[in-house]
C-alpha cells in the first residue's frame, strides 16, 4: 500500500507540472506575430509573458517596440521601456527606443537624455551614432518649432471617410468636389495580410451640397486583392498617380486618367524616364501637365529617396530626369512632392532638414532668376508632429488642406482631417547659431542664451538650449527687431541686435557664428 501511494503521489505531481507548463504562454507565438509585423497581436502575447516573467528585458523591450510600431498610442511604450533599461543585460537599442517614445510624448529633454545614454553604448559605430545625433537634433528643433504654432483648426472628416483602420494619403479636388485617399479597411477586394491589416485600396468620396458622401472603392479598374495606394494627383484631379504592389508589379508609379463620368481608367505605367530598377514611390504634375516631379531612390542621389523632375518633350515623351539638388534633397529620405498651382511652390515630405521627428512636411520656392530652389521651410506645428507626416493637399484658394494624422478623439488609427488655415502664416526665419570661444574656437560650456523681442517690451524673453553634438542653437523668429544675449562663466557677455526683414529682404535661414571673448582676454 505504501508503494501504491508513492506511485499515485508521483503521478499527481507530474500531472500538476504538466498542467502548469501547458498553462504558460508560448513565447514562440509572440515571436511569430512580431516577425510578421502584426504588432497589435504580438503585444497582447508579450503582456502575458511579462506577467509570467516581469524581469525579462527582451519581453519588455519588444512590447515597447510593438507600441512604437502601431498607431494605438506610441507613448504606451514608455513604462515598458523604462523598466527594460533598468535591467543590466538589456539591448542598448532599448535606450534609443525609449528616446523615441519620449519624443512622441513631447518629453524632448527626457528624449535627449535617453539618446545620449544610447550613445555611450555604441562608441565607434558611425551609423548608430549618426542616427542618435539626428534624433537629438530633431528634439531641439521641436522645442523651438512648437513655440510658434500655426493658427489652424483640424476637423475630423467623420465616419463617411474614416474608419477604425488606417485612412491616409488624401488628395482633394481643387474645388472640393471629391476626395481620393488610401485605406486599409475591411471590404472586397481587400484581404487580410500578415500584419493584421487588410491590403491597401483607393477610395473616393464625392461631395453633395457641400458634404462628402459615404466613401467607396474607386473601382476594380484600380483596386485588387493586392496593395494599391494613391500617391499623387494632378491639380485638376484628372490624373491620379498610383503605387501598385503585387506579384508582378512593385516599385513603380502608374498613372490613371479620370473619365468624363468621374470613374478612373486602368493605371498605365509612366515609362522608363521616371520608373527604373530602383524604387519610385510618389509623384505630382504641374498644372500645365509639362513638368512631372517624383520620388526615387535611384543611384546618384544625395541619400535615401530624392525628388526628381522631368519635362515633357514636344513628342509627348518625358525627358531625362533631373535631381532637384541639395537644397531640396537631404542625406535622408524625401517623398510625396506636390507642386501648387503657381508652378513655383513645391511641398514635399522629408526625414531631413529642420524636422521634428520622422517625416515632416516642407515647402520650397523655385527662383527663376537664379534657377534654384529656396531653402526648404518646415510647414509648421501642429501640422507636423514628432510622428510621420507625409503630405498635405490644398484647395484652390489655399484656405484649406487635407492631411492624415493621429489625433485624440479619432476613430482608432490614422484619420483624414480637413485643416483650416485661420490666418496667413507669418514668415518665419530660422537662425542657426554656432557658438565658440575666441581664443580656442572650442565650445563654450553651459551658456545661457536669451532672445529679447524689441518689438514688444511686455513679451517674455525666450531662453534657448545648446545642442552639444554640434555646439549650435536653433532660434525661430518672425520679422522684427531682437536682441540676442549670451552669458557664460569666464566670458564677457555676448550681445547683438538682430533685424529680421520681411518681404523682399526675408531670408528663410540665417547661419551665425557667435564668438564669445573670455574675460581678461587680450587680443594679440
Amino acid at each position: 500500500m505504501r508503494y501504491s501511494f508513492s506511485i499515485l503521489f508521483l503521478i499527481s505531481i507530474l500531472s500538476f507540472s504538466y498542467l502548469a507548463a501547458s498553462a504558460q504562454t508560448d513565447p514562440r507565438e509572440a515571436k511569430e506575430h512580431y516577425n510578421k509585423r502584426n504588432y497589435v497581436a504580438a503585444v497582447l502575447v508579450f503582456d502575458k509573458l511579462i506577467k509570467e516573467e516581469p524581469g525579462n528585458s527582451d519581453y519588455l523591450h519588444k512590447a515597447g517596440i510593438c507600441y512604437l510600431k502601431t498607431n494605438i498610442d506610441k507613448t504606451k511604450a514608455i513604462p515598458y521601456l523604462e523598466k527594460a533599461v533598468k535591467i543590466v543585460k538589456v539591448d542598448p537599442e532599448a535606450f534609443f527606443d525609449l528616446g523615441l517614445a519620449y519624443q512622441y510624448a513631447y518629453r524632448f529633454d527626457d528624449a535627449i537624455k535617453s539618446f545620449e545614454k544610447y550613445k555611450t553604448f555604441i562608441a565607434g559605430k558611425d551609423i548608430e551614432l549618426k542616427k542618435a545625433a539626428r534624433q537629438i537634433e530633431t528634439c531641439y528643433n521641436a522645442k523651438e518649432l512648437i513655440k510658434y504654432p500655426l493658427n489652424v483648426t483640424f476637423e475630423n472628416m467623420g465616419p463617411e471617410i474614416n474608419t477604425e483602420y488606417p485612412d491616409y494619403y488624401p488628395f482633394i479636388a481643387p474645388d472640393e468636389t471629391f476626395l481620393i485617399f488610401t485605406t486599409r479597411r475591411k471590404g472586397a477586394p481587400a484581404v487580410m495580410e500578415f500584419d493584421g491589416f487588410y491590403s491597401s485600396d483607393i477610395y473616393i468620396s464625392n461631395a453633395l451640397n457641400g458634404e462628402f458622401t459615404k466613401s467607396k472603392s474607386i473601382g476594380n479598374s484600380i483596386n485588387s486583392s493586392f496593395d494599391e495606394q494613391a500617391v499623387g494627383m494632378s491639380g485638376d484631379g484628372n490624373q491620379l498617380f498610383v503605387y501598385i504592389d503585387n506579384i508582378k508589379e512593385f516599385g513603380d508609379i502608374y498613372l490613371s486618367e479620370r473619365k468624363p463620368g468621374g470613374t478612373y481608367k486602368k493605371p498605365v505605367i509612366i515609362g522608363e524616364a521616371v520608373n527604373s530598377k530602383s524604387l519610385e514611390t510618389s509623384g505630382t504634375i504641374s498644372y500645365d501637365d509639362n513638368i512631372l516631379f517624383y520620388a526615387s531612390d535611384k543611384p546618384g542621389g544625395f541619400g535615401g529617396r530624392d525628388i526628381y523632375m522631368t519635362r515633357k518633350l514636344p513628342n509627348g515623351n518625358w525627358a531625362q530626369s533631373q535631381n532637384l539638388g541639395p537644397n531640396v534633397n537631404s542625406a535622408y529620405n524625401e517623398d510625396f512632392p506636390n507642386i501648387l498651382s503657381d508652378g513655383k511652390t513645391l511641398y514635399f515630405a522629408s526625414e531631413g532638414h529642420m524636422g521634428i521627428g520622422g517625416y515632416d512636411i516642407f515647402h520650397t520656392q523655385w527662383n527663376e532668376e537664379s534657377n534654384t530652389w529656396s531653402t526648404p521651410k518646415n510647414a509648421g506645428y501642429p501640422l507636423n508632429t514628432p510622428e510621420d507626416n507625409h503630405m498635405i493637399t490644398f484647395t484652390e484658394d489655399g484656405k484649406h488642406g487635407y492631411t492624415s494624422l493621429l489625433r485624440k478623439g479619432g476613430y482608432g488609427d490614422l484619420d483624414i482631417y480637413k485643416v483650416t488655415f485661420n490666418e496667413v502664416e507669418a514668415q518665419q526665419t530660422v537662425i542657426r547659431g554656432i557658438l565658440s570661444s575666441l581664443d580656442t574656437l572650442q565650445p563654450v560650456t553651459a551658456p545661457l542664451i536669451t532672445l529679447f523681442d524689441l518689438n514688444n517690451s511686455d513679451a517674455e524673453p525666450n531662453v534657448y538650449s545648446i545642442n552639444p553634438n554640434n555646439n549650435s542653437c536653433t532660434i525661430i523668429v518672425v520679422p522684427g527687431k531682437y536682441e540676442l544675449v549670451i552669458e557664460a562663466d569666464g566670458f564677457d557677455d555676448y550681445k547683438e541686435k538682430l533685424v529680421i526683414f520681411d518681404k523682399d529682404g526675408w531670408q528663410a535661414q540665417i547661419e551665425k557664428y557667435l564668438i564669445m571673448k573670455p574675460t581678461n582676454y587680450k587680443i594679440k
